[in-house]
């Protein structure tokens, strides 16, 4: 059993996030298997007070609505890396956000909280041309 974490904070003001914070835990080999991995991990992101205004202010000028932007989006994930062959390996996701942020799309109504599925196929060509 492994445990992690990360902590970050920014100083500057008019950077868009003000901190941000990890911690999980991965257990390594489970079911016998050295290469495969199962992580929990937990994060929250805080955007900063101006990043905050500059999201209510845009989506009030798109929409004429006043929502206030929370400025604390946290999230829990599931995850997994399981090598199927040397090269090959699949990496399934769950996990579930609370007060998603609108970073990349200001002008849109706040998203409300809510889980995302993922699946990612990793495929090792340099391994496998001898790199």
């Amino acid at each position: 059993m492994q445990v992690f974490g990360a902590w970050s904070w920014n100083a500057d003001e008019l950077q868009p996030f003000q901190q941000f914070f990890e911690a999980g835990i991965s257990r390594v080999g489970p079911f016998g298997r050295p290469q495969d991995s199962v992580n929990l991990k937990a994060s929250y992101l805080r955007l900063s007070e101006k990043q905050a205004e500059f999201q209510t202010q845009q989506r009030l000028d798109a929409t004429g609505i006043d929502q206030n932007t929370s400025r604390g989006e946290s999230r829990v994930e599931l995850n997994m890396h399981w090598q199927a062959t040397n090269y090959l390996a699949v990496e399934p996701s769950i996990q579930y956000i609370f007060n998603p942020s609108n970073f990349y799309n200001p002008t849109a109504k706040p998203n409300k909280d809510g889980a995302v599925v993922g699946l990612q196929i990793v495929y090792n060509l340099g391994g496998r041309l001898g790199l």
